[in-house]
């Protein structure tokens, strides 16, 4: 599990079963805050720090195949379609 920010205690996990999958890679991917002119911690555009986990998995019976899991808190805010289209861009890009 990947906390999305140090004073949350949520954030997204991967839970795969061991006899039948190895872990090849993990990656975490947080969607940064940005910070206001004077330095002093203003958000900008994320409300929040939510952050995505890639897992990369290997299938113990395929061992020719691989598994890319991605999974993400996405901005709750209704009103705020933008910020959850970039995090999704964001995770797309990390994908690619």
């Amino acid at each position: 599990m990947k906390k999305p920010h140090p004073d949350r205690h949520d954030g997204p996990a991967t839970f795969f079963a061991q006899e039948s999958f190895d872990l090849e890679k993990q990656f975490e991917l947080p969607y940064a805050y940005k910070m206001d002119s004077g330095g002093k911690g203003g958000m900008g555009l994320y409300e929040k720090g939510n952050c995505c986990l890639i897992t990369v998995l290997r299938p113990k019976d395929f061992s020719d195949r691989l598994f890319l899991v991605a999974n993400t808190h996405l901005n709750f805010n209704s009103n705020r379609g933008d910020i959850k289209f970039s995090e999704i861009k964001l995770m797309g890009d990390a994908l690619s």
